[in-house]
């Protein structure tokens, strides 16, 4: 056993707070603080959430090891009625205090428009009033085109509503769907890395509304705002993770696995179980022809699974659904809690 020196202290403190989320302080709380040497990444399987479990087999070899940590939103007094998450192992104790003010659920910009995109809710006050400039309201209504492949990005969407797909294009001019974003998300993922094309096409799904930056901007804006780039870097590094998926799903698996897989994503990211979308929309996404999209919908309205009206599916019985999907849906579910969405 040996006493944490300051240096390593510091180190412990700057690993959490590089990996949480932006605006967020960790500080250890006791100054005595005893531990066996450790690689700081063994503490956290899923570092971005202080307190998700650990490595099984990587604890420090204490007994009743007492780990206390306050973490704050930068420029919030602290709270009361929070309380304190813990957790015990057979030979460790680990003792978090969380102390977390509730995001806003809405911001405004100086047009009077309403901010709902959850990166532009997560980061700081101070940080939204520079980039606040940069932001241009618009409407994004179905099958509007945002990007067409290999032209040059033009803007990065940032959607308060509404889903964005990105889509496959190949030369014989058929499509299929690698990915969508929603209010947790931004379309223009390469302009985060300098990039100026992309062979992806850009297209509103279901129509909402939200903002957009300027590509030009979009250096200038990030250089001021290092929680906004770090917010739209995790997201970006989570999108690649979703259209490898949803790539190999359209190669592996069946229509049925896939539809519901796609209905499943797309109710996470709207927050409805009625999505306005019709069998020739959902053919062009799933890469395939509308009668094979019909005769499964169909299927799944006489399992009472789905409602279909024209231009429209209900998503009737939920963990039906989630039966009918394949892995592909729990894989990409379940990065959403670090998307905000439940």
């Amino acid at each position: 056993m040996e006493r944490m020196s300051p240096n390593a202290k510091a180190e412990f403190e700057q690993f959490f707070l590089q990996q949480a989320a932006p605006g967020i302080k960790v500080k250890l709380h006791a100054d005595d603080f005893l531990y066996t040497p450790v690689d700081v990444r063994t503490f956290c399987e899923d570092p971005y959430y202080l307190g998700s479990t650990l490595h099984d087999g990587l604890y420090p070899p204490l007994d009743d090891l007492v780990e206390l940590f306050e973490v704050l939103y930068d420029g919030y007094d602290l709270l009361p009625n929070h309380g304190s998450l813990s957790w015990c192992y057979p030979r460790t104790k680990m003792k978090w205090k969380v102390i977390v003010p509730a995001k806003p659920a809405e911001r405004m910009i100086s047009s009077g428009k309403v901010v709902r995109h959850r990166i532009l809710l997560s980061i700081s006050e101070s940080e939204f009033q520079l980039v606040e400039p940069c932001l241009e309201y618009v409407n994004l209504p179905d099958h509007l085109n945002l990007h067409q492949p290999d032209h040059r990005l033009q803007y990065a969407y940032f959607p308060n509503s509404g889903m964005i797909s990105l889509v496959v294009v190949t030369e014989d001019g058929r499509t299929v769907e690698v990915g969508v974003v929603g209010s947790e998300g931004f379309s223009g993922a390469p302009l985060l890395f300098g990039l100026k094309t992309s062979p992806i096409r850009e297209v509103v799904q279901i129509a909402g509304n939200g903002f957009r930056i300027r590509a030009a901007a979009i250096e200038d804006c990030l250089a001021s705002a290092p929680e906004l780039r770090t917010a739209m870097g995790r997201y970006a590094v989570i999108l690649g993770m979703q259209i490898s998926q949803t790539a190999a799903c359209n190669r592996l698996h069946t229509v049925e696995q896939r539809l519901a897989r796609w209905l499943l994503v797309t109710r996470d990211r709207v927050d409805s179980e009625f999505l306005p979308i019709t069998h020739d929309f959902l053919a062009t996404m799933l890469g395939t022809d509308r009668p094979t999209v019909s005769l499964t919908a169909n299927t799944l309205q006489k399992n009472h699974v789905l409602q279909y009206k024209r231009g429209a599916v209900k998503i009737v019985n939920r963990k039906k659904l989630e039966a009918c999907a394949c892995e592909c849906y729990e894989v990409i579910q379940r990065f959403n809690p670090m998307l905000g969405l439940s």
